[in-house]
């Protein structure tokens, strides 16, 4: 599959102690693109009262009123589930269009 230029496939499973992860059903090679992270994008200042726990940084400015996320709680997809933050060997990439973040993993399985 992963071959052919599709992206691998992923599930949320749910662990008591992690709560909701992702899971590949198969090894993931370096600098494979897991997927997109889909949301609507918004000021920091006006979600300020969220209580969603799945915000991501889009761009991050010395003026806090410019700050821009990604918000997934109308539109969204697995990504949200996904969070690297944790390990060295993650990376998160900012395409040109500011819609379409990746992210791309190194030795995951």
């Amino acid at each position: 599959m992963m071959k052919q230029g599709e992206w691998p496939q992923l599930m949320v499973v749910f662990y008591p102690k992690e709560r909701f992860t992702v899971e590949a059903d198969v090894f993931i090679r370096n600098w494979i693109i897991i997927t997109e992270y889909v949301g609507d994008v918004d000021y920091l200042n006006n979600r300020e009262a969220d209580d969603g726990d799945s915000m991501m940084t889009l761009l991050s400015t010395n003026d806090t009123s410019k700050d821009l996320v990604i918000c997934p709680d109308k539109r969204n997809n697995i990504a949200r589930f996904i969070n690297n933050k944790h390990l060295k060997s993650g990376s998160t990439w900012y395409l040109h269009n500011t819609n379409n973040i990746l992210s791309i993993t190194n030795d995951a399985q």
